[in-house]
C-alpha cells in the first residue's frame, strides 16, 4: 500500500504494527530517475527537516518529502526499485542530529520469518 502521507509508493508493516512502516519503498520507471532519486534522497537526508523547498527541482522536493517521511515514521529499511529488476535496499540509521544515513543492506534482509 502507499504511505499515509503519500511520500512512498509502497510500505510494509510488521504484523500488528500498522502505525509505522518497517519498509518504505519507491519505484521509478527509468534508470535515470532511479539513480537521481537515490542521489537526491542522500542529499536531503543531511537535513534539516524544515529546509525550504523553494528553488528545489521537482525530483529534489520529492526526495525531501521522503526524508521527512522517514523521520516521522522511522522505517527500518528503504527500498528503491526500478526497471528490469533494478533494486537497492538501505538500512536506515537515524542520528540524533536529524541526519539520516542510508546504509546499503543485502536483499536477504527482506526475508520474513514468522517467529
Amino acid at each position: 500500500m502507499q504511505s499515509k502521507g503519500w511520500e512512498f509508493d509502497l510500505v510494509v508493516h510488521q504484523p500488528h504494527t500498522a502505525e509505522n512502516e518497517h519498509i518504505a519503498g519507491e519505484v521509478k520507471k527509468s534508470v535515470v530517475e532511479f539513480q537521481e532519486m537515490i542521489e537526491n534522497l542522500h542529499d536531503s537526508c543531511q537535513g534539516p527537516e524544515d529546509r525550504s523547498e523553494d528553488g528545489m527541482q521537482s525530483a529534489q522536493k520529492n526526495a525531501h518529502r521522503k526524508y521527512r517521511g522517514l523521520l516521522r515514521r522511522r522505517a527500518n529499511y528503504f527500498l528503491a526499485a526500478g526497471p528490469a529488476g533494478l533494486a537497492r535496499l538501505f538500512e536506515v540509521d537515524y542520528g540524533h542530529d536529524g541526519i539520516v544515513r542510508l546504509n546499503e543492506a543485502p536483499h536477504e534482509r527482506l526475508r520474513y520469518t514468522n517467529q
